[in-house]
């Protein structure tokens, strides 16, 4: 059985958690989106999310930013 996605959009959201490199945690708005589509040798598809401000945060508990994607 098949899905059929009709919208896949960026998002801009409030970011509650966004750390600077001194530690001072602030809030940001962010962009999140899509930056790879991959189709896979099954037919599955793969889909990649970055955040606009990720390089710039040290929050070490986000998935997007520059601390939390080293430690992955």
């Amino acid at each position: 059985m098949f899905e059929t996605l009709k919208k896949i959009n960026a998002v801009s959201v409030p970011c509650f958690d966004f750390t600077s490199e001194d530690g001072r945690r602030t809030r940001k708005t962010v962009i999140i989106s899509i930056i790879r589509f991959m189709e896979n040798e099954d037919g599955s598809i793969t889909l990649s999310w970055a955040c606009s401000r990720g390089i710039h945060c040290y929050d070490p508990n986000c998935r997007y930013s520059k601390i939390g994607r080293e430690r992955e």
